[in-house]
């Protein structure tokens, strides 16, 4: 089946090909300048030509007819007007707002997005521009700071360009942005607890138990990574999940291994990796609350395993899924840690969750409890939501694959809408979320440097 992927690149391709105005053959303009292409895009495989010059209209534009070409396949982009709530950015969309390290970043307009563009022109062209990015980040950088030209006049391009959510000065709304992490360095705004939070806080839970762990997988486009979780069930009311590590595997994703000739390899090359960090880092070093016990993991993927099936079919997924099913019920992965602490993990839901009614709902759970208490009885809001007159939050998140656009709006669900019902410790609440597979800051990024 031909992937979406290639359905997208190839409308863009039509579009670029059909334009009027003059287009390079060669990628010269969306890194800063003087950086080689294959370099700055962080695709070592396709050499894109020299050194170039950091052009913001040429590189927005091509951003703009991947929106296009992916808005035709995925359907319009949301009303962000219906919003009963102004909107945050959180993971690629954070990371366009503040570039560099918290000591000295190379620029942080995260309570301004309106000033990132004239930040970008500002900080990515100039004939210094690679040197200058390269000494703030201490003379290295890992591919998503080199990748930062591009992803960011790409995030700035879908929030305020021709096809972008914020594009209408009558909307009500402004976008900022948060980190995924909070203060002390603890990743909180993942959908992982917003996923435990639904489940446990839903009316007449069948298999919930007073006291539960969990291992969530988040099996990401660009990487593998576990959060552990302790949730106290409390039948009828708001249960507490409790986050208490996260750590992170490669950047393999399971996506990887669905047209490997050994599909078994995603154990010892990511589940391994993530179960031997979890043991030696962090039960080795934890006080434990007992000597033995039986963690339920769920292994949950995202848009990479969306695009894999569309790209090799769904046998081809659910091969993968049984074989990390088999591995972890085999006890394959029990073993004692360092500390003494005997653990059993037991095979809960492994799936390819869904962008709309899942992925991007459970986001929004768990950023609007984090910050403001939305499904408590007396919220007390943290501080970033302290200042939020109707107590919530709009969420843009910017994966690699996949960008979802979650928001509470008024009156009743409708999934054939988009909207859906969240009933979590007898507060109920109308959400609208969807996912627009194709603008992920990678596949976007990809699309747009096609030659």
């Amino acid at each position: 089946m031909k992937s979406l992927f290639t359905a997208l690149l190839g409308a863009v391709l039509v579009g670029l090909s059909g334009c009027s105005d003059t287009v390079e053959p060669l990628v010269e303009h969306c890194y800063p300048t003087g950086m080689p292409a294959e370099t700055a895009l962080g695709d070592p495989d396709r050499t894109l030509g020299s050194s170039g010059n950091y052009n913001y209209p040429l590189c927005s534009t091509r951003y703009e007819r991947v929106i296009s070409a992916a808005l035709v396949t995925n359907g319009a982009p949301p009303d962000v007007r219906q919003s009963q709530s102004r909107f945050i950015g959180i993971d690629g969309a954070f990371f366009a707002m503040q570039f560099g390290k918290s000591s000295d970043r190379i620029w942080d307009v995260a309570t301004e997005p309106s000033r990132l563009q004239a930040t970008l022109e500002a900080t990515c062209s100039g004939s210094s521009a690679r040197s200058s990015i390269l000494a703030k980040l201490g003379g290295t950088s890992n591919r998503f700071d080199r990748n930062q030209c591009a992803n960011a006049t790409y995030i700035n391009t879908m929030l305020y360009g021709g096809n972008g959510l914020f594009r209408d000065s009558r909307t009500p709304t402004t976008a900022r942005s948060v980190s995924s992490n909070d203060q002390t360095g603890n990743t909180v705004l993942t959908w992982t607890r917003g996923y435990l939070l639904q489940r446990y806080g839903a009316a007449g839970c069948a298999d919930c138990a007073n006291r539960q762990y969990h291992a969530v997988i988040d099996a990401g486009s660009s990487g593998t990574r576990l959060s552990l979780f302790e949730v106290a069930y409390q039948s009828g009311g708001y249960p507490t999940v409790k986050w208490l590590t996260t750590h992170e595997g490669t950047d393999n994703g399971i996506d990887n291994f669905v047209a490997t000739a050994n599909r078994a390899e995603v154990n010892s090359k990511v589940i391994d990796t993530l179960f031997n960090a979890l043991r030696t880092d962090y039960f080795g070093q934890t006080q434990w609350p007992a000597t033995a016990q039986s963690i339920t993991v769920d292994p949950l993927a995202t848009a990479g395993m969306r695009e894999a099936e569309l790209k090799h079919g769904k046998a081809a997924v659910d091969a993968v899924y049984q074989s990390i099913n088999n591995y972890i019920a085999a006890g394959s992965i029990n073993q004692t840690s360092p500390a003494a602490v005997s653990i059993t993990y037991t095979p809960g839901r492994i799936a390819t969750i869904d962008g709309n009614s899942e992925e991007g709902l459970w986001t929004w759970i768990n950023l609007n409890d984090y910050f403001c208490d939305v499904f408590q009885a007396t919220p007390a809001r943290r501080l970033e939501c302290a200042n939020e007159t109707s107590g919530r939050f709009g969420v843009i998140e910017v994966g690699g694959a996949s960008m979802q656009v979650s928001f509470p709006v008024a009156g009743a669900a409708d999934p054939a809408s988009n909207r859906y019902a969240v009933n979590i410790g007898g507060k109920a609440i109308t959400v609208y979320n969807k996912t627009f597979l194709g603008l992920g800051q990678d596949l976007a990024r990809r699309s747009m440097a096609a030659p």
